[in-house]
């Protein structure tokens, strides 16, 4: 996926959490360096069949 715009360099946890809320991805940090950039995955209604 290729992103085009302009961000706060300056601040990558901002950048990465406007990224989060308009696209279908998620970051997971699991350490302060290590930074992880995987699709969203839809969220499946209580009692409703995925298939």
């Amino acid at each position: 996926m290729l992103v085009f715009g302009s961000f706060p360099l300056h601040d990558s946890d901002q950048t990465l959490a406007m990224l989060e809320s308009v696209l279908p991805i998620r970051i997971q940090r699991t350490l302060p360096w290590r930074i992880s950039i995987e699709p969203r995955l839809p969220s499946i209604p209580p009692g409703t069949d995925p298939i």
